[in-house]
């Protein structure tokens, strides 16, 4: 349902001008900080088919576009939460789902690092968390932002886009 309801998004989306940059593969920063809860072979083991993966961030957590890229969707998106849709170059697409709320509009360019989006959590919520429900490990609790890369749309390991050191923890 989820490829089906892009190809519909794509195909009804006026052709935009695409930014061209070089994109480098496997330097990029995570889109929010937090911790990558499992990966595409994970899923696999698990019996489940997903294509990307998912990041736990803390309530409230800003999320913003790796690198330059042109904006071709925002809003929701079947049950996937809040969704924007990211082309930095033509025929790839960064997916981020499970947000909140989501800045932009179609056919804005948004330059590497500007907000495109924020994890759930109300000030109220937050000031709660912070008063009365830390973890036991002393964090805060987390939202889980999914993250998918598609080419010609197929998906790719999202974990090959971006930087991770070798203990699996997100460089920052």
């Amino acid at each position: 349902e989820f490829v089906v309801g892009l190809k519909e998004i794509r195909e009804s989306t006026p052709k935009l001008e695409v930014t061209k940059i070089p994109l480098s593969k496997g330097n990029l920063e995570f889109p929010a900080n937090g911790q990558i809860l499992s990966n595409l072979t994970e899923f696999e083991n698990m019996g489940k088919k997903k294509e990307g993966i998912f990041l736990s961030t803390e309530y409230g957590a800003l999320v913003t576009t790796p690198t330059d890229a042109t904006l071709i969707f925002t809003g929701e998106l079947l049950n996937f939460g809040m969704v924007s849709i990211l082309e930095p170059e033509e025929n790839l697409l960064f997916i981020y789902a499970g947000m909140e709320k989501v800045f932009g509009n179609p056919g804005e360019v948004v330059p590497a690092g500007n907000p495109i989006g924020i994890m759930g959590g109300s000030q109220e919520e937050i000031e709660t968390i912070i008063n009365n429900s830390f973890s036991e490990d002393g964090t805060f609790p987390r939202k889980k932002l999914y993250i998918e890369i598609r080419r010609d749309m197929k998906p790719e390991d999202p974990l090959a886009w971006f930087k991770i050191e070798k203990d699996g923890k997100l460089n920052e």
